[in-house]
């Protein structure tokens, strides 16, 4: 889960940035309070005015931008937990078919020669099934989820 880490990172970055901005934003706020009078620090405060609004403004997109990482995280995580599920779920059915299916092609062929084929065709299936199954922990399994009990 090195890529959910990543982005748990970059969204822990954002917060931080956030919050470094709207510290900035303070304190141009405060720097506000110069006690010149003159059109000069008039244009200043209002300068520091605008330069403060702008910077709550880029905080807030910065605050955004962490709340939309870290959901994504979270809806990437507990997807891969859902594959992961899946796919242990389908890895041991198909492993107990597998061995059942030995086990039966053994058995059956100390009963019958039609019985043989018969089971071996179906272990051969399930073989070609696993064979066939998609890579761990690759989004593919999410196409099996309805078949879990």
């Amino acid at each position: 889960m090195g890529d959910v880490a990543d982005l748990r990172q970059l969204a822990q970055r954002m917060q931080q940035l956030s919050m470094d901005t709207r510290g900035a934003a303070a304190a141009m706020r405060n720097a506000q309070d110069v006690s010149f009078v003159s059109p000069a620090a008039e244009r200043y405060r209002a300068d520091l005015r605008h330069e403060a609004s702008n910077a709550d403004h880029a905080a807030k997109e910065l605050e955004d931008a962490f709340r939309a990482l870290a959901h994504h995280a979270d809806e990437v995580e507990d997807r891969l937990r859902e594959i992961a599920r899946i796919e242990h779920f389908f890895g041991g059915l198909l492993s107990d078919a597998e061995h059942e299916a030995g086990r039966v092609a053994r058995d059956a062929g100390n009963v019958a020669g039609g019985a043989v084929h018969a089971v071996s065709e179906g272990a051969s299936r399930v073989l070609d099934l696993a064979r066939h199954a998609p890579p761990s922990g690759h989004p593919g399994w999410l196409d099996f989820k309805h078949l879990l009990p």
